[in-house]
């Protein structure tokens, strides 16, 4: 009777994975292709699903979030958060015109606020963003803020730990905690 039941159990294992295994490249595959399709018709929209995460990540990080080098980033914000990160080739002036915004922080009066991306308004920092640690592990992962083998892994800590990673000037204050980035934000993008 042990036997028939254990054959039972692993006969019911492998039905579930073979399922598994062949809904699941088609449902990813949608996905893609819908992504690809809101953006070749001329759609510059957000995945409906993702739309809230997409504005949740670009309000606690910040815009600099768009115009990161991270491939998988990139990848992720193309697909899912097109309209909320300006992607779409109707904005592509836009973003030369955010491109030079950031690269004018650097010669702005007051100079650039401690993202290297927005300027200040005055000398104490007005107009920038709150700095603050967005995942609740950075002190963990501190280390990786000065690896200089990995440059997409540092990038990636530095955005998302400014104030482990020390980016945050002395006249930037922690500021309110907000709501945390967490990893499941960007695994459903």
């Amino acid at each position: 009777m042990a036997n028939i039941s254990s054959l039972f159990v692993f006969l019911a294992t492998l039905l579930y994975c073979q399922v598994v295994s062949a809904v699941s490249p088609n449902y990813y595959n949608r996905l893609k292709a819908g992504a690809a399709t809101r953006l070749r018709k001329g759609e510059c929209k957000d995945d409906p699903s993702a739309h809230k995460r997409c504005q949740k990540i670009v309000e606690e990080l910040g815009q600099q979030i768009c115009f990161v080098d991270i491939p998988q980033i990139k990848t992720k914000l193309k697909r899912s958060c097109a309209e909320t990160c300006k992607l779409c080739p109707v904005y592509n002036k836009l973003r030369a015109g955010e491109r030079r915004k950031a690269a004018y922080c650097k010669t702005s009066p007051y100079g650039c606020c401690w993202d290297n991306y927005t300027s200040k308004l005055d000398d104490a920092a007005k107009g920038c963003p709150v700095c603050k640690d967005h995942f609740p592990l950075c002190r963990r992962f501190k280390a990786m803020c000065t690896n200089k083998e990995n440059q997409h892994n540092r990038a990636l800590i530095e955005l998302h730990c400014p104030l482990t990673c020390g980016k945050c000037s002395a006249d930037h204050r922690r500021g309110p905690r907000g709501r945390k980035i967490k990893m499941s934000d960007w695994n459903l993008l």
